[in-house]
């Protein structure tokens, strides 16, 4: 909890004060017309949860998401071959945001000078992502189009800023050395495409990159 603190500290304090702001004003402005027409024991109780009850409910469904993530990619990293990432590269760890912006570390890896890291779709937590941020904006829209159902048959998905490698926990048993062939592939996409890959910042530090 402290980690989780340290790094997401500022933004929950913000997100407090957004989201009961938005939705007392909104009560608010509404008063404003009909007050006559709400019993009084009534707004204390919607401005009760305006202001505490109900942004602090979004804040614990996003904590809980956080936690999830996080209990998934430790697990992932405890089994093999995913606990072996160390020998081909992943030795770091940087920090990434969720699909709440919350920030976390995830490891990350660099494999024939491109980096890498792991991640997990909180939605998928039996589906390992190998994720390689780069720019696509050398393909035009039939080139993106072609390019993107040719990786999708080796579970590659090509985006505007990124190419992710899935790997299925239940259906793909696999070596160290087969996954690092697979990332060494991925690279070579990248390389052979002329994607311009985006630099991540490992360690405290975090990156913005895109998602």
């Amino acid at each position: 909890m402290n980690e989780f603190l340290k790094l997401n500290r500022e933004f929950l304090i913000k997100s407090y004060y957004w989201f009961s702001g938005i939705l007392t004003t909104g009560f608010l402005l509404y008063l404003c017309f009909f007050y006559g027409e709400v019993p009084l024991y009534w707004i204390v109780i919607i401005l009760i949860l305006t202001i505490i009850v109900l942004p602090f409910f979004v804040l614990s469904v996003w904590t809980y998401d956080w936690n999830r993530k996080r209990k998934y990619i430790n697990r992932i990293v405890k089994q093999n071959p995913y606990s072996e990432l160390e020998k081909i590269g992943f030795n770091k760890k940087t920090i990434i945001k969720n699909h709440n912006s919350l920030k976390d570390y995830v490891p990350i890896g660099e494999i024939n000078g491109i980096q890498i890291i792991l991640n997990v779709d909180i939605r998928k937590p039996n589906v390992v992502e190998f994720i390689t941020y780069c720019n696509t904006f050398n393909l035009n829209s039939k080139q993106f189009s072609e390019k993107f159902k040719e990786l999708k048959h080796k579970n590659i998905e090509l985006g505007f800023y990124s190419l992710t490698k899935k790997v299925d926990l239940k259906r793909e048993k696999i070596s160290i050395q087969n996954l690092e062939m697979m990332l060494s592939e991925l690279t070579h996409i990248v390389k052979m495409n002329k994607f311009e890959p985006i630099m991540i910042l490992s360690g405290a530090r975090l990156h913005r990159v895109p998602t």
